[in-house]
């Protein structure tokens, strides 16, 4: 076996180089841009590059093992913080790359693909009771996410389940985020708005949450997939496609509720044309299917190769799994002990 050098690519994980040509491909985008203010926000995508590399850098080589004290937690951490930092800039990023809007054209292809908008259809059924229902599930979408993120990075250990779920994860809003530069929309709400016969729209406690969270956080023209809908259903299909495993044996139904719930409210919300869902789901689809396969193969390239695993345990005792036990088989009566 040829030794592999310890600055070497070939020691970087798969999702080490899907976030590093992440963070490059935007850096380029602000840096060819047509949108105003890109002098502003190129620093602070610039910086989330910078970090993640060369702490990536330091992760895989051997140095860091022998001079970096948990590494693993310093690795998971800056992983996470520099994903969730490059989200909430793109409210300032997108605007910054392209000044294009393409609802015209986005609804275009509802039409020609659906023949109706749900958002202009579904007027008519709209009550706060149902606006109050939806905006409910809409906002579980963060409860979802950050429920299973969150336990995987620091619980998850270093078992091929974190890191087929952080793949996964990652494919899908990378994709998303990348994909949001090629088809720049606000949705429904904007390109029909003074057409609807209830506008705005009136719910309760859980619409209002909803509200400030979309004007607080959201990245503004981010119609084109839909992560409302790619990232509970990406979640879903994980648990259903690892319903062997605690605790997704418990949860992969209610998560498939839930998600077809979010789902719906994405549309009668106005937020997102059809196009927009569909789009989302065959995300969320095919990054489940592809995380499984990429992790397991680069597993066994790991291992052959000796240059460790994925990810270090956030901690160096770490905590019992929450994820990932495997759900021991019910004994079938014929074969139980019988001592009567």
């Amino acid at each position: 076996m040829t030794a592999i050098h310890p600055l070497s690519l070939r020691r970087w994980a798969v999702l080490d180089v899907l976030l590093a040509a992440y963070y490059t491909f935007f850096v380029l985008a602000v840096v060819f841009g047509s949108g105003p203010s890109r002098e502003d926000v190129l620093g602070p995508v610039m910086l989330n590059l910078v970090v993640f590399v060369v702490v990536a850098a330091l992760h895989r080589s051997p140095w860091g093992a022998r001079y970096v004290i948990a590494k693993g937690a310093i690795y998971r951490t800056v992983l996470f913080a520099t994903f969730l930092t490059s989200y909430l800039e793109l409210q300032f990023v997108l605007p910054a790359v392209t000044s294009r809007i393409v609802d015209a054209q986005v609804y275009a292809a509802d039409l020609a693909l659906f023949g109706f908008e749900p958002a202009l259809a579904w007027d008519r059924f709209i009550t706060p009771a149902r606006v109050e229902w939806f905006a409910f599930f809409y906002y579980l979408h963060f409860l979802v996410l950050a429920s299973h993120v969150v336990p995987m990075l620091l619980f998850g250990g270093r078992g091929q389940l974190c890191t087929r779920f952080t793949l996964g994860i990652l494919i899908v809003f990378c994709v998303g985020h990348a994909t949001y530069l090629a088809v720049p929309g606000y949705g429904p709400f904007w390109f029909f708005r003074g057409q609807f016969l209830h506008e705005p729209l009136e719910g309760g406690t859980f619409w209002n949450l909803v509200r400030t969270a979309v004007a607080a956080g959201g990245a503004g023209k981010d119609i084109f997939p839909s992560l409302h809908t790619a990232g509970p259903s990406f979640v879903a299909i994980f648990a259903f496609l690892h319903r062997t495993r605690r605790p997704f044996c418990w949860t992969w139904l209610p998560l498939a509720i839930i998600a077809a719930n979010i789902i719906g409210a994405t549309l009668f919300l106005r937020w997102h044309y059809i196009v927009d869902v569909v789009a989302g789901l065959l995300l969320a689809t095919g990054s489940a299917l592809t995380c499984r396969t990429v992790s397991d193969r680069e597993a066994h390239w790991r291992a052959r190769s000796g240059v460790g695993p994925v990810f270090d345990p956030f901690l160096p005792n770490p905590a019992p799994r929450l994820f990932g036990a495997t759900v021991a088989p019910r004994k079938s009566l014929g074969a139980s002990e019988n001592h009567g």
